[in-house]
């Protein structure tokens, strides 16, 4: 396995954090404007012209990946903003000062399993406390009550594959999420076998949503609501497109297929009333909920395999990332839409990233940080 390097960068807008271009990108929402920090992997990379984002290695290196970031929304008895970065093989890493410094925090985890990170996901309403889900070729969820300084295993009913002994599509990036918008907190966790799991018990007993396109092992790639209608579930499917749960929440969930759009769909993300879909090499497109329609952006062609949204001065601004088409290196590495997701301008070339282990070559899920040392 060869060495890896987490990247961080600065500009002069929100602060954002992202992982490689193929796994998640984790905005610290809500934050007040003022320095933007970027996370990436790669060990060769250009800014644009206009210079709005500037790279260079963070603290964190070591052998595997990491498959996902995500940002407190609250600051701990210190006054820092902690930071989690969960690996394939490493567990986790934590930052309290925006990625200069990293260290590992897996206290009351084993070396098993359980390091094998697949999402990550903070409550919005109760400072320090965060879950995780990990696994093999299985899973479980675990939990912190102190910034992911210590963590529990909590259940071992879910089904995840964050190692890098799976071929891609796997469950990995925003596959958790947790509807805190009633008195108590549901969970969901898109999984790779076992449908859409759900649990309001923090695990105890668990629920799922399991049409065919859900358990025929090809892993449901994410999942998403929006808090003001947390009825609603939407979830990205590997081969099968975008699906909504409606009537999720009740004991009888009706799944159904977003007709249109693409087959492929690697990453989702809600704002405003759109749900915007890293459509693999079918590029990018917005799902209008209101109006039932679909629009596909001007994004170059790629593999498109990571999106998040952010709010800037009342304006959706998207970051993507992808790597490119054969032949065609200019589209690797990550975007930023000013509009919605209609254009994409490039912020960040990194020519090391990979989307995925490719069938039987094991090519580097992420990125290789050595030119030539894998095959």
């Amino acid at each position: 396995m060869s060495p890896s390097m987490l990247w961080t960068g600065r500009a002069t807008a929100r602060k954002s954090w992202v992982t490689a271009a193929a796994v998640s990108l984790t905005f610290a929402a809500p934050l007040a404007i003022g320095t933007e920090r970027a996370l990436a992997v790669s060990p060769q990379v250009t800014q644009p012209a206009t210079g709005t984002l500037t790279f260079g290695p963070s603290a964190i290196e070591g052998a595997g990946f990491q498959n996902v970031i995500a940002v407190s929304p609250f600051l701990d008895a210190n006054g820092k903003r902690p930071v989690i970065a969960g690996a394939d093989t490493a567990g986790f890493h934590i930052s309290l000062d925006q990625g200069a410094n990293w260290r590992p925090r897996n206290a009351g985890l084993g070396p098993g399993p359980e390091r094998h990170i697949a999402g990550i996901a903070f409550s919005q309403k109760v400072p320090g406390r965060v879950w995780a889900v990990a696994g093999v070729d299985s899973g479980m969820l675990l939990a912190s009550q102190d910034f992911g300084q210590t963590w529990g295993i909590v259940s071992t009913a879910v089904d995840v594959a964050a190692g890098n002994t799976f071929d891609h599509p796997r469950p990995v990036g925003r596959v958790i999420v947790a509807d805190e918008s009633g008195g108590g907190t549901r969970l969901w966790v898109s999984t790779r076998r076992k449908g859409l799991m759900t649990t309001t018990n923090n695990g105890a007993t668990w629920s799922a949503v399991t049409p065919p396109a859900f358990t025929d092992g090809t892993a449901l790639r994410g999942v998403t609501f929006d808090p003001a209608n947390p009825s609603v579930v939407w979830v990205a499917t590997a081969r099968s497109g975008l699906w909504r749960v409606d009537a999720a929440t009740s004991s009888t969930p009706q799944p159904s297929r977003v007709v249109g759009g693409p087959d492929s769909v690697e990453e989702i993300t809600l704002r405003n009333g759109k749900v915007y879909v890293a459509g693999d090499i079918n590029g990018f497109w917005t799902y209008a909920i209101s109006t039932k329609t679909w629009t596909k952006s001007a994004a170059p062609a790629a593999t498109w395999g990571s999106i998040d949204t952010t709010v800037v001065a009342g304006k959706v601004v998207a970051y993507a990332g992808g790597v490119p088409t054969p032949g065609d290196k200019t589209t690797r590495g990550l975007w930023r839409s000013n509009d919605e997701g209609r254009t994409w301008a490039q912020v960040m070339s990194a020519d090391r990233l990979h989307p995925e282990m490719v069938g039987s070559t094991k090519q580097w899920w992420l990125w290789d940080a050595v030119p030539g040392s894998m095959p």
